[in-house]
């Protein structure tokens, strides 16, 4: 399951200076299994993984992360 990355400029504030920022990932999840679509939405988004992987046979890799990322910088993001 993918969330879209929509590239912004906006000014980073108070979380890390002035710098503009040349795109932000918001709510960003990663679910390995075939029933991943059952999970976001559905009530076990909020259980701890093993109760997700029980429930739904799926592995919450990366669980509702948001970050920036600013103009000279990289980032990636692994499950």
């Amino acid at each position: 399951m993918s969330t879209p990355v929509t590239p912004v400029t906006e000014t980073a504030g108070t979380r890390g200076g002035t710098a503009d920022v040349t795109f932000s990932v918001r709510d960003l999840w990663k679910i390995f299994g075939g029933n991943a679509d059952k999970v976001i939405g559905t009530g076990p988004e909020n259980a701890d993984r093993d109760r997700v992987r029980e429930e739904t046979g799926c592995t919450v890799a990366v669980r509702d992360v948001s970050f920036h990322v600013r103009p000279g910088s990289s980032s990636r993001t692994r499950g």
